[in-house]
C-alpha cells in the first residue's frame, strides 16, 4: 500500500526528533545527503485512512556497507544494507494473518525469531518475561 508520509528519518545526529542528515521518503531535495555506512534511521512504514484510522510500525536501523557474496561482473560497486537495532515483537492481535502474503509471513516469522533469539541470549529476562516473549514470537500460521 502507498502511504502519504516518509518512511524514516535520521536519529542521533543532533539528538533531536525527525532529524537528518538524510531521510527515507518518496520526495527528494537537493539538500539530501546520500546514505553512508553508520547512519542510524527510524524505519516507520504505515498506512492512514483519512478520518478513519492509522497505523505505523517503527523500528530503528543502521546503514551498513555490504559486499555481494558473489561478484558476478567483477564490479567494484559497494552496496549498502540496513541492519536492525531494535528488537520488539509485533502485536499479534493486530495482525490479520489471512491478508499476509507467504513472503510477508516468512519475513514476520524470521523477524520474530530474531527478536526471540536476541532477547533470550541476554540472560536478563525473568521466567515470566521469557514466557511472554516466547508467546509473542510464535510462528504465524494460517
Amino acid at each position: 500500500m502507498n502511504y502519504n508520509h516518509g518512511t524514516g528519518h535520521g536519529i542521533g545526529h543532533y539528538l533531536s526528533v525527525h532529524e537528518g542528515p538524510s531521510f527515507i521518503s518518496m520526495g527528494y531535495s537537493s539538500s539530501d545527503i546520500p546514505l553512508t555506512d553508520g547512519m542510524v534511521f527510524s524505519d516507520e512504514p504505515g498506512f492512514y485512512l483519512p478520518q478513519k484510522f492509522g497505523i505505523r510500525l517503527e523500528t530503528d536501523i543502521i546503514v551498513k556497507n555490504y559486499t555481494l557474496p558473489i561478484n558476478y561482473v567483477n564490479s567494484s560497486t559497494q552496496f549498502l544494507r540496513f541492519e536492525m537495532l531494535t528488537f520488539v515483537p509485533f502485536e499479534r492481535n493486530l495482525i490479520i494473518c489471512e491478508m499476509l502474503t507467504t513472503a510477508q509471513k516468512d519475513w514476520l516469522n524470521w523477524y520474530h525469531t530474531q527478536v526471540k533469539d536476541k532477547l533470550e541470549s541476554t540472560g536478563r529476562l525473568k521466567e515470566n518475561e521469557l514466557r511472554y516473549l516466547r508467546d509473542k514470537t510464535q510462528a504465524i500460521t494460517c
